[in-house]
């Protein structure tokens, strides 16, 4: 049978020396405990707050993108406006029955960016806000750079570039900002491909005097060219031949035909030969 146990003096002595938590620990302890738990919660509710805030610029932005986008996407012109307007896009409509001349200006005012219609005049209305934290007019720009078409120098491309600025509006949120900028691309002019007039020719006399052939020509006279000069047979009962240089506008002899040439004498050049009827009743042919 198990006897029992006795204990000795020194585990007496420990047992009776054995404490809890004071009073004034469990005061330390749940004090810092709350300090804790007030730091976490502050997170949280600060943590929600601060993106709600960035989820809000962002969507905001982006709407405001998707409006532009939609206009520059359709406009073949944009007109640039001084302060407090940033420009104009305008554009022809040719999706309605009669096609119909659209306007949208875009302007700031006290922090807001506003997209107002205006035009056609029946559709005109009040400007509608499409970013509300836009801080300072510089804050969005508005750029439009044409170039000339490859291959078609009668028409031009336009690119519109845009970019904005939206920031949180209150101290703890100064912070809190959100730029976007991107480029589209807008109609081109549709600019007519016209040929190159020709140019008018200075209107010269009917006739122009050249220098006077050396032997006058009466009946069975004839002349023919070669392009570069001009081949005369006087006729009139001679057998003279001349050469017209027309470059330098002077005559000169060549070799006498092998008779004389009357009534009926003509010539050609063919070949790169000059050929001529004797006329005067005759047969005879030459080269």
């Amino acid at each position: 049978m198990p006897q029992p146990r006795h204990l000795g003096a020194s585990a007496l002595r420990h047992l009776r020396n054995r404490k809890g938590f004071t009073l004034l620990e469990l005061a330390l302890t749940t004090a810092i405990g709350g300090m804790l738990l007030v730091g976490v919660v502050a997170q949280l509710q600060t943590v929600p707050a601060m993106t709600a805030t960035q989820l809000a610029l962002d969507g905001e932005s982006r709407a405001a993108e998707q409006w532009i986008r939609l206009d520059a996407g359709q406009a073949q012109s944009f007109e640039p406006l001084p302060v407090p307007e940033y420009g104009r896009f305008r554009w022809l409509d040719v999706s309605v029955a009669s096609s119909v001349q659209r306007e949208v200006t875009y302007f700031w005012d006290d922090g807001v960016l506003y997209r107002q219609v205006t035009g056609p005049p029946a559709e005109a209305g009040d400007p509608q806000g499409i970013a509300h934290h836009v801080l300072q007019y510089d804050d969005v720009t508005f750029t439009l750079t044409e170039t000339a078409s490859p291959g078609s120098p009668t028409s031009t491309v336009q690119q519109m570039a845009a970019t904005f600025t939206t920031t949180g509006g209150d101290a703890l949120e100064d912070a809190i900002a959100r730029t976007a900028s991107w480029q589209v691309h807008m109609r081109t002019q549709k600019a007519l491909t016209l040929p190159t007039p020709t140019p008018t020719p200075t209107p010269s006399p009917l006739w122009l005097t050249l220098a006077p052939v050396p032997i006058a020509a009466d009946n069975g006279g004839s002349i023919t060219t070669d392009g570069t000069n001009v081949y005369a047979l006087s006729g009139d009962g001679t057998p003279a031949f001349h050469v017209y240089a027309i470059a330098s506008n002077t005559w000169g002899p060549l070799p006498d035909a092998p008779a004389k040439v009357g009534s009926g004498g003509a010539s050609v050049f063919a070949g790169g030969h000059v050929y001529a009827l004797r006329g005067a009743n005759r047969t005879d042919f030459w080269r």
